[in-house]
């Protein structure tokens, strides 16, 4: 069973500094230095699995090298490093250090001439660690490093996280589980997406898989919109359209938000979904939802029996 990797509250602001550094490889442009912390279990190597992929279809042929805390100690101690700095750590397109801790202050002081060549090429460079921030280094030099980059922490999933997750997996692997039956899976699953893999794996293979006919289809942007023009009472061409109609709007906007928070698209994507809207547009639109939803009433029972159809 192939468990799902997606990007939830917990982990986008980690997934958009990993991307930012994707996209400075491709331009060649200067991005700073990502520290992405959390505790074992947090979904670090999922989150580096998922960069790597992103990597290769980005920019094919971009080299890489990710270092545990040995094979990093092992190259900074090597006698090329002496002269050279760990040569290959210099000229990797993207460095990743897993499982990054203190270690020795002069294998700190060349870590730090090689963070620094890499910032001076714009060579990105991606820091996992298990550490608290005050751990993470031992000299001044290299904390000073570490702080004047971005620093992310990857925390434990929220039961909203766990339960989107968990439809992604029941779509994807076509287990048999009730969608009623769903939610209350999700309340025990355990907060760490690393120990929630594991639970499922083991699920997967205990309960029996679904036949054919009866799969459920994991929704789509078309679905999506069927379903809230038929709960708002409108057609998907003016759902698409020019009209600024109170009616018309808020479907619409409901349909932003339901295209964000279902099928986790970008701001571009859904206003292409939209009839060719800026994102600019989406992203005002997303937010006049959150307030609506929580001063209006007979929107917010619209947009939950709309998510109702699609889920």
């Amino acid at each position: 069973m192939s468990l799902p990797w997606i990007a939830v509250e917990e982990n986008r602001a980690a997934r958009r500094g990993l991307l930012r550094q994707i996209m400075a490889i491709k331009k060649g442009s200067f991005v700073p230095l990502l520290v992405i912390r959390g505790k074992p279990g947090s979904g670090k190597t999922r989150l580096a699995e998922e960069g790597l992929t992103r990597l290769m279809k980005t920019v094919p042929g971009a080299t890489w090298r990710m270092l545990g805390p040995n094979d990093l100690l092992g190259t900074l101690k090597s006698p090329h490093s002496e002269h050279y700095e760990g040569r290959e750590l210099l000229v990797v397109d993207w460095l990743i250090l897993d499982d990054f801790g203190p270690m020795a202050k002069t294998m700190e002081e060349r870590l730090c001439r090689i963070l620094d060549h890499r910032q001076s090429h714009s060579r990105p460079t991606l820091i996992f660690s298990a550490q608290p921030a005050l751990k993470l280094a031992e000299t001044t030099r290299l904390q000073s490093r570490l702080r004047g980059g971005i620093s992310v922490e990857l925390g434990p999933w929220r039961e909203k996280s766990r339960l989107i997750w968990l439809r992604r997996l029941v779509l994807q692997s076509h287990i048999l589980v009730s969608r009623a039956d769903l939610p209350i899976l999700a309340k025990k699953l355990p907060t760490l997406p690393g120990s929630m893999a594991s639970i499922c794996q083991t699920m997967g293979r205990l309960l029996t898989r679904m036949p054919q006919a009866t799969y459920l289809t994991a929704p789509t942007p078309e679905t999506v919109l069927e379903a809230v023009v038929k709960e708002f009472g409108i057609s998907l061409r003016q759902i698409r359209g020019k009209s600024r109609t109170r009616k018309i709007n808020e479907a619409r906007q409901a349909a932003m938000y339901l295209l964000r928070t279902i099928l986790d698209m970008s701001l571009e994507a859904i206003g292409f979904a939209l009839g060719g809207r800026d994102h600019k547009t989406i992203h005002s639109g997303l937010a006049r939802v959150k307030l609506r939803k929580r001063t209006d009433k007979t929107f917010s029972n619209l947009l939950k029996s709309s998510q109702s159809l699609i889920l």
